[in-house]
């Protein structure tokens, strides 16, 4: 197959109101070969249409198709594609973003207007209303079992993250707290627990939380950031975890050996940490997949599978990366790294420059190094804790949208 033929539409009841997005896909004779549906919460209707479209090119790149017809009863959106209209609306803007990106995996695509009477396109608005019809019937029995009280707090939760003061913990706690007193089999709300806990450094009750997730078995994908949180409450009662701050690590010793393997250690992991939470402000718990690259995650798969040690398979997802693979999630998301960085390709080249002297390190090779590599170790250190207070300090503004060209 090497053209398909989509259809996608985008309902909402309300504008803004519950919203749901319906997809026809069709072979090159106009015969359906997939059709899917989805819940998006509250939304408007453009930004309803453009989400449909994404989700609609995402399943498509699974056929082997590189040509893509996509048909859409939005006029503003088709428009917009096609390079008629401008995108003035930053919600929208970020949408029109992701559909670029999207593109890139096919050959060509291209977007046409039809009336809403086409049959395919009546179909994909069938299939978004019987998307929000299905959520609104599990909504109300969810009324009934605590599961909205999980879906509060862990809005708040998620919006504050970075801000947790007395009145949200206390907040985004009873939420929780609710739902499990309402609903004791839902496992989710231990999780979010535990990790509110552990940020605010309520250690013993996080582990409770954190084991009781387990024992009512979550999600795998979940089971993974449980088990390394267990291991850092661990590692900081044992009075062993690693300094956080780049001042910690130079005070913990004066030979020069050590000193290396603590600043090369420092900056992987607060590197690291820095992408993760920036894609997760962005793209929330998709920015694994949103975010990153599909060559560097094939990566992760087929490391945390194959590693003999059960501590490593507990690690998260950038563990099992590649250090210059960083350097590639900044340059594939240069739209959201340039707020934080003047620059993000000159990040990508430090990074480059810095991996010859990372692997001598850490493969033991790098016992004596040069004063203008050791000077080169510490100047990116420097300028990683600068990154990281800029990115604190952006934490709740908005990041301008850069619309590239088609």
């Amino acid at each position: 197959m090497k053209k398909l033929v989509i259809y996608t539409d985008g309902a909402s009841r309300g504008n803004p109101g519950t919203a749901g997005i319906g997809i026809v896909i069709c072979n090159q004779s106009r015969e359906i070969v997939k059709e899917y549906k989805k819940f998006i919460g509250s939304t408007t209707n453009n930004i309803a249409e453009y989400r449909a479209l994404i989700k609609a090119l995402e399943l498509a790149s699974s056929f082997p198709a590189n040509e893509i017809d996509c048909f859409s009863d939005s006029e503003l959106m088709v428009k917009q594609l096609n390079g008629e209209y401008s995108v003035k609306n930053e919600k929208l803007g970020k949408l029109f973003f992701q559909v670029r990106e999207k593109e890139k995996r096919f050959e060509k695509v291209k977007y046409f207007h039809v009336p809403r009477e086409e049959e395919h396109l009546k179909r994909a608005d069938q299939l978004a209303n019987i998307a929000i019809d299905d959520f609104k019937m599990m909504e109300r029995e969810r009324e009934k079992d605590g599961w909205n009280y999980f879906v509060k707090g862990k809005g708040v939760f998620s919006k504050y993250e970075d801000n947790l003061s007395s009145g949200y913990v206390k907040e985004i706690e009873m939420s929780f707290r609710k739902a499990i007193e309402l609903n004791p089999k839902l496992w989710a709300p231990h999780y979010h627990l535990g990790k509110l806990f552990y940020l605010t450094r309520r250690l013993s009750e996080a582990t409770t939380e954190f084991e009781r997730a387990i024992e009512k078995n979550p999600e795998p994908k979940y089971e993974q950031p449980i088990r390394y949180y267990l291991g850092e409450i661990k590692r900081i009662k044992s009075g062993y975890s690693f300094p956080k701050n780049l001042e910690g690590v130079k005070k913990m010793t004066s030979n020069s050996i050590l000193l290396n393997h603590a600043l090369i250690e420092w900056f992987e992991n607060t590197l690291r940490e820095m992408i993760k939470g920036v894609l997760s402000r962005e793209y929330g718990e998709e920015w694994w997949w949103e975010g990153v690259p599909d060559n560097v995650r094939e990566k992760y798969g087929i490391r945390s599978q194959t590693t003999r040690f059960k501590e490593e398979r507990e690690l998260p997802e950038l563990y099992f990366i590649d250090f210059y693979d960083y350097g590639k999630i900044i340059e594939a998301n240069k739209r959201i790294f340039s707020f934080y960085t003047d620059n993000p390709k000159e990040w990508k080249k430090r990074l480059d420059n810095l991996e010859p002297i990372r692997n001598a390190i850490m493969h033991c090779r790098g016992q004596y190094l040069s004063a203008e590599r050791f000077s080169r170790l510490k100047e990116s250190c420097i300028e990683l804790q600068k990154l990281i207070e800029k990115v604190r300090k952006g934490a709740f503004q908005k990041i301008p949208n850069v619309y590239p060209p088609r």
